[in-house]
């Protein structure tokens, strides 16, 4: 890859990331502080927060979102149910969604609700620009 198509590349990615809306969901203000902080240094500046399930699923339902990533742990009900009353509301499932646990146990009943990608907590900056990157789709 010659050095303007990597230029022109990053260039159309960061366009995504600046106009793509992304939602996080966690329950923890200090973690959605890090999540704000991480998207910004990676130029994802449209970015919504819900600190309880029946926010999420009222964003969800209100909003076209690019990406999303879910906490497991909420205080009203678990990421999982989010994700699969998400995934029967959604015409079809294409938003992008990332579990995020400190609980390496409940992989594989996220990807059974519909999860698209499962992180483990702390979430390092390298590993969210690696997620982003990979998940991150413009929303029409």
């Amino acid at each position: 890859m010659n050095k303007n198509t990597t230029k022109s590349n990053k260039f159309v990615q960061d366009n995504i990331a600046s106009q793509t809306k992304i939602l996080v969901v966690d329950d923890c203000d200090m973690i959605q502080q890090v999540f704000r902080l991480f998207l910004n240094e990676l130029n994802c500046k449209n970015v919504d927060v819900a600190g309880t399930g029946k926010q999420a699923l009222s964003l969800l339902s209100k909003n076209k979102y690019g990406l999303v990533f879910l906490d497991i742990g909420l205080p009203d009900t678990t990421g999982i149910e989010v994700c699969k009353k998400f995934r029967q509301q959604e015409q079809k499932a294409t938003t992008p969604i990332i579990a995020v646990t400190a609980y390496d146990g409940a992989r594989q009943d996220c990807f059974d609700a519909g999860v698209n990608d499962f992180v483990v907590k702390p979430l390092l900056l390298e590993k969210m620009a690696i997620l982003v990157a990979r998940w991150l789709t413009p929303v029409l």
